[in-house]
């Protein structure tokens, strides 16, 4: 399952043309020497950057996906309980909009049945 999510995820980033990509010293001699020349890079470092194919992305896929988990597992709870807290003041401003409501009928009625007392007593005398 894990590693299935991996090779998604790299499927994914292949699919808009994004790349896994390694450093390495260009020209060098395997003892840290270099020649000068930076793959056609656009830094004079000596640095070359070359993609690390698909298994090893992979592999650097799932080894950030385990190590970052905790800090990644804390977040999606902190957007939840942001998500909730958010939800029941949606429901108490709801709630409070129809209690507003609800007494501005109950007093649109009383001032209603006081308007009918006055006729009815002015009819009356």
């Amino acid at each position: 399952e894990k590693i299935r999510i991996s090779r998604s995820i790299v499927a994914a980033v292949r699919c808009e043309n994004g790349r896994f990509l390694e450093r390495s010293v260009a020209g060098g001699d395997g003892n840290g020497q270099d020649n000068g020349d930076n793959g056609g890079g656009d830094n004079n470092s000596g640095e070359l950057y070359h993609d690390i194919g698909d298994r090893k992305a992979v592999e650097k896929t799932s080894q950030a996906l385990r190590e970052n988990l905790p800090k990644l597992r804390k977040e999606l709870e902190a957007e939840e309980e942001a998500e909730k807290e958010a939800a029941v003041k949606r429901k108490e401003e709801e709630d409070e909009q129809q209690k507003r409501a609800l007494e501005a009928k109950a007093e649109q009625e009383r001032l209603q049945q006081q308007q009918q007392q006055q006729q009815q007593q002015q009819q009356w005398s």
